[in-house]
């Protein structure tokens, strides 16, 4: 299921607490209390939802630790039912009812209590009929959990699995999931590395002007750092362009990193809309050299990362620092443990390896040479431009 096979997709949490020291015991027993059909009714989204192993769906059997653990990870899948009736159904119901009910008082208007006695018996119909499992539609995710740094990889890119998931992981170990977003991810790195008063004062860098009638939104609370998702695709862009996407970093060595296949980009002020690319090479075309003039900006592009013990291509989301579509490295031959081992070291190397591009990005976005690298994105940016409104070359600055 998902990460035992095939391509990987996944959002990563950051969870309270850090790594996980509780015994073996302790934590299947937690875990099988909030198993599916253990867990408890479904929601009033009509949402039923619990831990299952990853085997089949109908595989709640946490007697042996074995089955779902393998090293240092516990691998486990979350089932959703969605148990409600749809909601062109329910209005279908309402409907024939009303009709029932105009029909027997002979034509004549229905009045209020009249209509709403007939919603009342069609949503009784609805909620009855769900009960029975008539409506019933079931998924599982995966979710992989690193024992040692806390983190937690899910399958699932969804806002609704993933509000299911924080509830079922907070009732299960008692602690909270932070999504590791770029705005998370950089508030955590900067505070690590000292950086929190540069992060905090930090606004979207305004590589293109703006057009005369656009206003900067600022309400004056806490500020949002996403765009730092955008401006660090950007600067993957830029440098796998300029300095050929080779890149120094400490846990990794050399890393070379290419864009590939798809490239999304989106208006950094709301006016040009969006564009979608895909091709063997995006970013290179003459649709991703028009989008960037006037104004927009990557919000999700593929990548091709080259260490010096693994390939990976995938695709990154810039605000939730999510990756799809990942393919690793096929392992040396052996059992099923150490094959699903093997992947799901993979999978937290390619998410640690992102960290450490993305701190190298930080390290400048954040430091005393991001006027200089903006300045010369400005000017790779500019090069060739067209008279657009939006593209008059102007000075640098900080929302």
């Amino acid at each position: 299921m998902g990460f035992a096979r095939g391509r990987i997709t996944f959002r990563r949490f950051f969870s309270s607490g850090g790594s996980f020291e509780a015994p073996a015991d302790e934590l299947l027993a937690a875990i099988d209390a909030h198993a599916f059909g253990r867990h408890g009714a479904a929601s009033s989204d009509g949402i039923e939802f619990g831990w299952i192993v990853p085997n089949h769906l109908f595989d709640v059997d946490f007697s042996d630790a074995d089955r779902i653990a393998f090293d240092k990870f516990l691998f486990l899948a979350m089932r959703m039912d969605r148990t409600a009736a749809p909601s062109a159904i329910v209005q279908s119901y309402r409907r024939m009812e009303e009709g029932v009910a105009l029909e027997a008082k002979g034509g004549v208007a229905l009045n209020r209590v009249e209509r709403k006695m007939a919603r009342q018996a069609a949503d009784d119909r609805a909620e009855k009929e769900a009960r029975a499992g008539m409506f019933r539609r079931t998924a599982a995710y995966p979710v992989l959990i690193d024992l040692q740094s806390g983190a937690v990889y899910f399958g699932h890119l969804g806002a609704s699995g993933t509000g299911k998931l924080l509830a079922l992981f907070s009732d299960t170990f008692d602690r909270t999931l932070a999504p590791a977003t770029a705005d998370e991810a950089a508030f955590r790195i900067a505070e690590k590395r000292g950086w929190q008063k540069t992060f905090d004062d930090a606004g979207p860098t305004q590589f293109i002007s703006p057009p005369s009638h656009y206003e900067v939104n600022s309400n004056g609370g806490e500020r949002d750092h996403s765009f730092l998702g955008r401006e660090f695709l950007l600067w993957l862009w830029w440098h796998c362009d300029a300095k050929e996407g080779v890149f120094e970093l400490q846990r990794y060595g050399s890393v070379t990193v290419a864009v590939e296949k798809v490239l999304d980009l989106s208006c950094a002020f709301g006016f040009t809309g969006t564009a979608a690319l895909r091709s063997e090479l995006p970013s290179t075309s003459p649709e991703a050299n028009a989008a960037l003039k006037i104004g927009k900006l990557p919000t999700k592009m593929g990548l091709l990362v080259h260490s010096s013990h693994a390939i990976w291509p995938f695709v990154l989301d810039g605000a939730n620092l999510a990756i799809s579509g990942l393919t690793v490295p096929k392992p040396d031959e052996g059992d099923e443990h150490d094959t699903l081992v093997d992947r799901f070291c993979q999978i937290v190397d390619s998410g640690m390896l992102l960290d450490d591009l993305y701190a190298e990005f930080l390290a400048h976005r954040l430091g005393k040479t991001w006027k200089d690298r903006a300045g010369k994105i400005q000017g790779w940016l500019s090069h060739g431009q067209s008279s657009s409104t939006l593209s008059r070359p102007m000075q640098l600055a900080s929302a």
